[in-house]
């Protein structure tokens, strides 16, 4: 079954996504919901596998969203693919709170989101799974460097993160001005590039691994 293309995913479509991809080293940005989930499919029909895929949990994600992320983790082993590395951000002890909810509670705020901004997207999602790639010298987040980083330094390229925004006209306005690369990584959306929308991702979804991984 998974080594039929979708509806959707057409030979052209399958050679843009090898052109654009192949031979990078990729890791995915995985958020536990239908674009990023279509995502992986994408990637899958096109025989394109990541070396690293990343979920930052908030520690206030909803029970269907953790019980999808279980289902996935499933479904790669089955596909031999690595597991999510599942990132989570630890607090120096002086702050007082160990997640985003007791952020907002003990400085009396709400997310930066609220407000038009996006400070909390990067210090408990964005930063957390770059450290799970790059490794951290020092602190309570120390880690080492995942061995993507560590061949990308070899090679002396940038790891190509892939992000699940889709061709709908909410996500090509999110994704209009954002940069194609930072100092360490390249950007791309493999949806866009294959032009799935909204509707192709719950259907390929439904189709590849049925109705019922299709998440909330």
């Amino acid at each position: 079954m998974f080594d039929q293309p979708t509806r959707q995913l057409s030979a052209a479509g399958r050679r843009t996504l090898l052109a654009a991809l192949k031979g990078r080293l990729l890791a995915v940005c995985y958020g536990a919901g239908v674009d990023s989930t279509a995502l992986l499919i994408a990637l899958r029909l096109a025989g394109l596998q990541p070396h690293i895929i990343t979920f930052a949990d908030l520690v206030a994600e909803k029970p269907e969203t953790m019980a999808h992320l279980d289902r996935m983790q499933s479904i790669l082993a089955e596909w031999g693919w690595p597991p999510i590395t599942v990132c989570r951000k630890t607090p120096l002890p002086s702050t007082g709170y160990d997640d985003l909810y007791g952020n907002c509670m003990v400085n009396e705020t709400l997310p930066s989101l609220a407000f038009g901004l996006k400070s909390c997207s990067v210090k408990w999602k964005q930063k957390p799974q770059d450290q799970a790639i790059k490794g951290a010298k020092s602190g309570p987040n120390a880690a080492d460097p995942h061995p993507i980083w560590i061949e990308a330094q070899r090679r002396g390229e940038r790891i190509v993160k892939l992000i699940g925004y889709d061709c709908g006209p909410a996500d090509i306005r999110r994704s209009r001005n954002l940069p194609s690369a930072d100092a360490d990584f390249e950007f791309s959306y493999p949806l866009q590039i294959i032009g799935w929308d909204r509707a192709d991702c719950v259907y390929s979804i439904s189709e590849v691994l049925g109705p019922d991984m299709v998440p909330l």
